[in-house]
């Protein structure tokens, strides 16, 4: 009895014995957060002659069976699978289910079908300029011409080697838009750029993601699912090669990305140098010797239990100190002939549910604000408002910027560290170099890379959650409130020992690898979880890639990854 065949766009969850004939048309493994070199799982984008598309996904365990018989671009008869919603928020397919491929799945070649090699979902420029909220939730398929390419930018990330690069994409109608390109990716297309010849350079970025601060708005690659083609043999790229020489483009184009090209200016990108690391909020307080680093992070308000101003010298700007009715300057040795009001602004900030104190100063206040602080007091005063707070300074809220930190002793010193802005900025041309380094982990298609090894994965905190990715939701949550405990925990040794040779009630055992953390709880911790008397007794906490135990007391799955 001859088979009849399913089309991808009857599948429902209705039932599970669907037969299908469909051509691989793009194919990944992801991996293990926490471990980078761990696959989770492959996954796959098929096609079928209807031109309709449709993830599958093999477990694991099923990874070995079948990563040598799915190859992309080839045909395959497919049976027996289960049906599972599509809830992925960077889904590669419109199809409201995926395929999960289990141990009875027939997955068999197919004889040559009626089914091109790629169809594309192209996005134009303007769309993502207007959309770019709408576009930032899924994935899409870009094609333009390169005309321009910024250096490869070399740095080191918790260990990783890590590559990104600005490719400067314009299409037919001269809309430009800047592409970030990362890892492999950078430096697949800057071999091609270094090597091109007179030809025009056009691509086409599959899954494809749109990232936008304000109303910078940048192109850039997926974790897992994107795949880069540089004018290759495709009709697609014929096509848009024979329209650039009959239509040749204006050189005056219009860029998208940028808002106003004039606050790019190469002083302020040099004053965020790559080569400085990344970090986030959760990794400050781990931070035990003077170093200079990068954070991205959002004002959450402004701290009104310390001053907003100070009283300065008014030739060398530092602080001077009240005396008899004179200020004293300790660096002029004098009383100054005069004081100004400067900035000096406590303000507290935000990252991914952590939470902590820096402080900014004239430079970069008074850039932000508009105004200066002596007019600012002035007009307090004259308003019989001097204890307040100026209105101007909310100005700083509510907002996400680009600080570099300069992490001297004193701060290190500190029981409850506040941190000093050296350098701070809301330029989106500036905060794309740094952008997928400051994303929070919400997808499994979320930055760089086709094989996420260590080198390959864009930076993230080194805090991780080791929460199956069915628990996403569950995973969030539960990592927010992790970082937010994080900061009244101190770590006083790391040892690999046997967990059982530290601990005299040691939980069960727990698979390998294995890690044994000694924990000192401050008083702060045992206020926010009491579950301890004395604040100054020493437990340890080992843990595993499914949980952490913390001595008998309570048990948390967060990863020190």
């Amino acid at each position: 009895m001859a088979s009849t065949f399913n089309s991808i766009a009857e599948i429902t969850k209705e039932k599970e014995t669907w037969k299908l004939r469909v051509r691989c048309e793009r194919v990944w493994f992801k991996f293990m957060k926490s471990q980078p070199d761990v696959r989770t799982a492959l996954e796959i984008c098929f096609l079928d002659e209807e031109g309709d598309k449709i993830q599958a996904i093999v477990p694991k365990w099923r990874i070995s069976k079948l990563e040598n018989i799915i190859k992309e671009g080839s045909f395959y008869q497919l049976e027996n699978f289960e049906i599972l919603p599509n809830n992925d928020e960077y889904a590669p397919t419109k199809h409201p289910f995926v395929l999960k491929f289990h141990e009875y799945t027939v997955v068999k070649p197919s004889e040559i079908l009626n089914i091109p090699r790629y169809i594309f979902n192209f996005v134009n420029f303007s769309e993502l300029a207007i959309d770019a909220d709408d576009y930032s939730l899924r994935v899409f398929d870009v094609i333009a011409e390169v005309y321009g390419m910024d250096e490869l930018v070399k740095f080191d990330r918790d260990g990783c080697q890590m590559m990104r690069i600005k490719a400067h994409l314009r299409n037919l109608s001269g809309e430009s838009i800047d592409c970030t390109l990362w890892n492999e990716f950078a430096i697949q297309m800057a071999e091609y750029w270094n090597n091109k010849k007179g030809d025009p350079v056009v691509i086409i970025l599959q899954h494809a993601m749109v990232k936008k601060w304000g109303a910078y708005v940048n192109l850039q690659n997926s974790l897992f699912a994107s795949k880069l083609i540089i004018n290759d043999d495709l009709e697609d790229i014929d096509s848009y090669v024979k329209s650039l020489k009959e239509n040749p483009i204006q050189s005056s184009v219009s860029n998208l990305s940028r808002v106003d090209s004039s606050r790019r200016s190469a002083s302020e990108i040099d004053e965020f140098p790559a080569e400085l690391e990344f970090k986030s909020l959760a990794d400050l307080d781990s931070i035990n010797e003077e170093c200079s680093c990068i954070v991205y992070c959002k004002i959450l308000n402004i701290q009104t239990n310390q001053n907003w101003y100070y009283n300065a010298c008014n030739k060398c700007y530092r602080k001077v100190n009240e005396q008899n009715d004179k200020f004293w300057c300790y660096h002029c040795k004098i009383c100054p002939d005069g004081v100004i009001a400067r900035y000096r602004v406590h303000v507290r900030v935000e990252d991914n549910g952590c939470t902590t104190s820096f402080v900014l100063f004239d430079h970069q206040v008074s850039r932000i604000i508009g105004k200066k602080a002596a007019d600012l007091k002035q007009a307090l005063e004259v308003a019989g408002e001097s204890e307040s707070f100026p209105d101007e300074l909310e100005l700083l809220v509510k907002k996400s910027y680009l600080f570099k930190l300069d992490i001297n002793a004193y701060t290190l010193r500190q029981r409850q560290r506040v941190y000093t802005v050296s350098k701070l900025t809301d330029d989106p041309s500036v905060i794309s170099k740094w952008c997928n380094i400051c994303q929070d982990d919400k997808s499994t298609v979320s930055s760089v890379g086709d094989s996420a090894k260590c080198s390959d994965l864009t930076p993230t905190s080194k805090k991780r959650l080791a929460i199956d990715s069915d628990d996403e939701p569950f995973a969030r949550e539960l990592r927010k409130t992790i970082r937010s405990l994080i900061s009244s925990i101190s770590l006083l040794a790391v040892s690999d020992q046997s967990p059982t040779s530290n601990l005299n009630d040691a939980p069960p055992p727990v698979p390998q690898p294995l890690k044994l953390f000694h924990v000192q709880f401050s008083s702060a911790f045992w206020k926010t979880f009491p579950l301890g008397p004395d604040s100054h007794q020493l437990y340890s906490v080992i843990y595993c890639s499914n949980a952490i135990h913390v001595a008998i007391f309570f048990r948390f799955a967060f990863l020190d990854g």
